[in-house]
């Protein structure tokens, strides 16, 4: 994982950011991030776990290079600059309560997995809720319209 970020940070945070704003960034990170979990609900067979594995562990690190450097990004965007500081400083404990939650919540979650013989189970609803989550962040996105610059990157 860590090697896929440091790989992949750079240029993928920098292509991302020559099509798309910062909140659309975001959301695509997101939904990386879902989808690399999400291929480990399929990652059970000897033949086939490897692979799925090592795709999920891409998809999750390549969604958390484009989340990390732009969530600060999305932040200071927000901020007025009189209170930036403290629009970070909600936005780090926002990050620690959510992830303590989500901790908890993944390993209840994968003990009601094992009881239930569904070892599929979390990594499904990990897929839905990035899923969910990059939607939900993608309708709260301005469109942008595409600068000359732009569009003939796109070209």
């Amino acid at each position: 994982n860590a090697a896929a970020g440091l790989v992949l940070q750079y240029p993928l945070v920098r292509w991302a950011t020559r099509r798309a704003g910062p909140p659309a960034v975001l959301a695509y990170g997101v939904l990386l991030m879902g989808l690399g979990l999400g291929v480990f609900a399929f990652a059970d067979a000897p033949a086939t776990a490897m692979p799925l594995m090592c795709l999920g562990v891409v998809l999750f690190a390549a969604g958390r290079a484009l989340v990390e450097p732009t969530k600060d990004v999305v932040t200071s965007e927000l901020a007025p600059p009189e209170s930036l500081a403290a629009y970070f400083g909600v936005s780090f404990l926002a990050l620690a309560v959510g992830g303590s939650i989500g901790n908890y919540a993944g390993g209840w979650l994968y003990d009601v997995a094992t009881s239930l013989s569904l070892p599929a189970l979390p990594w499904l609803i990990f897929l839905v809720l990035g899923g969910a989550v990059a939607a939900l962040l993608g309708a709260a996105t301005p469109r942008r319209p595409a600068t000359t610059h732009e569009t003939a990157d796109v070209l």
